[in-house]
């Protein structure tokens, strides 16, 4: 698909478009007074995500925007790449894994593959009592 202008005075945009099908894709707002540069924008195994390194005061971290649709498998390989990038590294997204062990009301399938990654890598899950997820009095901490 056609990239389209998109801007937000004093902020950086960073995207990753679907290419097949129209709409979706992952972005990533950041204000132009952070020092910050884009080093990933693909689809691994059908997960988007784009990513920046921004600097801080203690080093630099590793912001990346995640999408991954309810038929897909979470992708192990994307989660290495990124590590391999920055091991201090912030994913924000929509995974659409839902575990009552991590939160949620109800757990589906993909939570295995969640809980699987966590077990497996440096990552972890943020616990608190966000939610994350609401549409039509339904809301989820982790969806």
């Amino acid at each position: 698909m056609k990239k389209t202008q998109f801007q937000l005075p004093g902020f950086n945009i960073f995207r990753f478009d679907r290419s097949i099908k129209k709409g979706g894709g992952v972005l990533l707002v950041i204000r132009k007074e952070i020092s910050c540069y884009e080093v990933f924008s693909q689809n691994i195994d059908n997960n988007e995500c784009v990513a920046v390194q921004i600097s801080t005061q203690s080093g630099t971290l590793l912001i990346c925007s995640l999408y991954i649709p309810l038929q897909i498998k979470i992708s192990s390989r994307l989660f290495d790449q990124l590590l391999n990038i920055n091991n201090n590294c912030l994913i924000m997204g929509h995974l659409n894994a839902a575990s009552t062990l991590l939160g949620s009301r109800k757990t589906n399938s993909k939570r295995i593959q969640l809980q699987d990654l966590l077990n497996n890598t440096a990552f972890s899950c943020i616990d608190d009592n966000i939610t994350t997820y609401e549409r039509n009095n339904y809301e989820e901490k982790l969806d």
